[in-house]
Parts: structure tokens; sequence; C-alpha cells
């Protein structure tokens, strides 16, 4: 157990596995940090776990709780992770958040319960110019948070097969393109379902969506999007909304 540690953001947030990056000039080499982290609690700590430059590592059955930030957060350089079967429940911030370029990880089997923020992030959006891509989110269940499953600015990202249930949104995919979202199920969020917001050529197919306030949500320039073969059961308002924008969308 690694709790009540740390007192900023990053490698001073608690417990941090954070390798070295490369200076130009003067022959230092990238020297990333690896290892596997298995049946570990990170409890009430400034975050959960970090990791930065720290790529081809291994999360498996650990638990992320009531930290007074994001439960799991991982940082520049973190491709080909495996996040498997981990439980973050009752942080501020996300459960788990792979943000800056994050490529190639694999989260499945997972847990985001009651988090003041988003279950699973992908990207952070405007706060750098390098997209996340390649991430597979599959099987895995998010509920009571904010919003459930988010990819905020990423390409390629699939989202397979997870439940989400409860909190404000179901799904949200920001400012992204080309993201499969397929197989998922959604009930009894407060706002969208699925929440297109901005992109192009995103797939949403094959989901069921049940007692949303609006079942699908396209808005704000959404373009080329497929929409298809998804069950819409009982929404407050809207099964499905195009606003502020959103074209040339089937």
């Amino acid at each position: 157990i690694a709790a009540h540690l740390g007192f900023g953001d990053g490698r001073t947030s608690g417990v941090a596995w954070a390798g070295l990056g490369a200076v130009a000039g003067r022959g230092i080499a990238e020297t990333p940090a690896t290892g596997a982290v298995t049946n570990s609690t990170f409890q009430g700590n400034r975050i959960g776990a970090f990791s930065d430059l720290a790529p081809d590592m291994t999360w498996t059955r650990n638990q992320f709780l009531a930290n007074q930030g994001h439960g799991f957060n991982a940082h520049s350089g973190c491709r080909a992770l495996i996040l498997d079967g981990n439980t973050a429940t009752g942080n501020r911030g996300d459960g788990f958040l792979l943000a800056r370029g994050c490529r190639d990880n694999l989260l499945q089997g997972n847990h985001a319960v009651r988090n003041g923020q988003s279950g699973i992030v992908l990207g952070n959006g405007s706060a750098t110019p390098v997209e996340s891509a390649g991430n597979t989110v599959i099987s895995n269940t998010a509920i009571d948070n904010a919003a459930g499953l988010v990819v905020d600015g990423g390409t390629g990202n699939r989202l397979r097969g997870n439940t989400v249930q409860g909190g404000g949104t179901g799904i949200e995919i920001r400012n992204s393109r080309a993201n499969p979202v397929e197989g998922n199920t959604v009930r009894d969020v407060n706002g969208p379902g699925v929440d297109l917001d901005g992109g192009a050529g995103n797939q949403v197919t094959g989901n069921r969506i049940e007692r949303s306030h609006v079942g699908l949500y396209l808005k704000r320039a959404t373009a080329g999007g497929v929409i298809s073969k998804n069950q819409i059961l009982a929404s407050a308002q809207f099964g499905i909304y195009l606003s502020e924008g959103a074209g040339g969308n089937r």
C-alpha cells in the first residue's frame, strides 16, 4: 500500500515511474522507466500513481482509491502499456488518464467507479499538440462518473464492449478522428449516451443506449461520421440529435 504521499503534480505527486528524456547536442539518450505493478493499492495520494517516459509497463489488479487528483495518470511516452483488471474508485479527478500522446495502449477489464471527473480518458485535447492514437479500450466498466469514457484529441482509438452506467455523459469523442465506438452499453446517464463533439470520421456502430437524456448527440461541426446498427431506447428527449453545424454524417 502506498498512501498519503505527494504534494504536487507529475513526479512529485506521490508514486512515480519516471524515465529521463534525451538531451539534444549533449549525447544523452532517452532512458525509459519500465516495470510491472501488480496487486498494489494507491490511496489518498496527490495522484494515485503517475508514469512519464515509461513505456511497455503492465498494471494488473491494482486499486487507486480516494486520491486527491487522478487515480492513474500516464503522461509523455506512455506507449504499449497494459492496464488489466484495475479499479479506480472515489478519486477527485479521472479514474484513469492517459495523456500527451498516449499510443498503442490496451485497457481491458478495468473498473472506474464514482470518480469526480471521468472514468477513463485518452488524451488531453488542446493541452498538447500530440494526439492519443491506436489505443484499445475493451470490456471496461464505468459507473457514476462525471463522464464514462472520453477520447479528447485522438485518432484510431477503439472503444469496444464497455459498459457505462450513470453519471453525466456515457461516451464522449471530442475533437477526434476515425475512432470506432462498437458494441458498448450505456444506460441511465443524465446527458448524452454517446456524444460526438467536433472531429470527423468517427464510427458509432452496434451500441445499446438506454434511458439517457439524448441517445446520440452530434454537435460543433462533427463531420463524416457513420452511425449504424445502434439500439436507442427510452431517451428522455431525443434519440439522435444533430446541432451546431454537424454535417456530412451518415
